[in-house]
């Protein structure tokens, strides 16, 4: 589950990051109708638009500033920002605004995410990956029926890359069902669960289903695989860690809140 959904969220958490206002101690590099510019203005809005994938020169980033401001001050002069869609509008984003604060400040004030937090959560992954990659083949299948066909069909001695060539749905059907080399926790858990219960050279007695369809499964080999590095985890630990805390948080509201659905 994705906790920050709107894009409006995710660009007003990168504006709390500073200050959004001119102040005195700002350095002001251009004045429009009297308004100050300043660098820590463009430097917050340079971030906003890197967020969104554009990398623009300084100068084209200040000539947008200045073209908003005009924008703004005319707006203003017009009533514009007295109308109800207007309005309305404004408070959606300060609740975006509201939201993204408060999830910024939940974070901050459940603990520094550091080096040792880290390595503690990189321990507890490590330990559920296990130290086994597997190469495996699969024939995918329609319906039940049709599996259960297949491992008759096998029992019966013909060969599993032939059948899964001639009948498997899936896009593995050409390389004679072969999945190449995983780990089990890259599959969805049924399959995992009948693939690490076979012996290489075994294939699944039962048709598995999951939500893609039914399978039979085939174990080719397995092989002793290193745990990932944790420089190369760094990133993917600590997204993991702030995705949970908030959802902490979120189910803690929810849990506390008296929530009634609208027929």
């Amino acid at each position: 589950m994705k906790l920050i959904r709107h894009r409006a969220i995710i660009v007003a958490a990168l504006l709390l990051n500073g200050p959004l206002h001119a102040s005195e101690k700002d350095d002001v590099i251009a004045t429009v109708n009297g308004n100050p510019v300043t660098v820590q203005q463009l430097n917050h809005y340079a971030q906003m638009r890197q967020s969104q994938g554009e990398q623009l020169p300084q100068q084209m980033i200040l000539d947008e500033m200045i073209n908003r401001e005009l924008i703004t001050q005319d707006a203003t002069k017009r009533g514009l920002n007295k109308e109800d869609q207007f309005i309305d509008t404004l408070k959606e984003q300060e609740a975006n605004l509201l939201a993204a604060y408060t999830l910024q400040k939940t974070i901050q004030e459940s603990g520094e995410i550091n080096d040792a937090t880290l390595h503690t959560e990189y321990d507890v992954y490590v330990e559920t990956l296990g130290d086994l990659e597997y190469r495996a083949s699969h024939i995918l299948l329609d319906d039940k029926n049709s599996a259960t066909a297949v491992i008759s069909e096998l029992k019966s001695g013909k060969g599993f890359a032939k059948l899964a060539e001639e009948k498997s749905t899936g896009p593995s059907a050409p390389e004679g069902g072969s999945l190449g080399w995983f780990r089990p926790e890259q599959m969805v858990p049924p399959f995992a669960e009948a693939l690490i219960a076979l012996e290489p050279g075994q294939y699944s007695q039962q048709p598995v289903e999951t939500q893609f369809g039914w399978h039979v499964i085939r174990l080719e080999e397995t092989r002793k695989l290193p745990a990932p590095s944790f420089e190369s985890m760094r990133e993917k630990l600590h997204n993991n860690l702030v995705n949970q805390r908030l959802k902490d948080y979120i189910k803690a509201l929810r849990d506390n809140a008296n929530i009634i659905m609208s027929e």
